[in-house]
């Protein structure tokens, strides 16, 4: 499974970023169960499309719950 490299030792610039990789890695895993995240997982390619993957993110959440 592909993981991603995340700039450590960097302080809070890094946070956001280390989040929405969180994020990714956490749709990555949902992708089989979700279709729709299969593109967004791979590379959101502009913001709308992480607002889309965050979106989902929240709907399979509540899924799961």
């Amino acid at each position: 499974m592909r993981r991603h490299l995340i700039d450590h030792g960097h302080g809070e610039a890094n946070s956001a970023r280390a989040r929405v990789y969180a994020l990714l890695d956490r749709a990555y895993l949902l992708q089989d169960r979700h279709p729709k995240l299969r593109a967004l997982a791979k590379r959101p390619r502009s913001a709308s499309d992480t607002a889309r993957l965050l979106q989902y993110l929240r709907l399979a959440r509540r899924r799961e719950a």
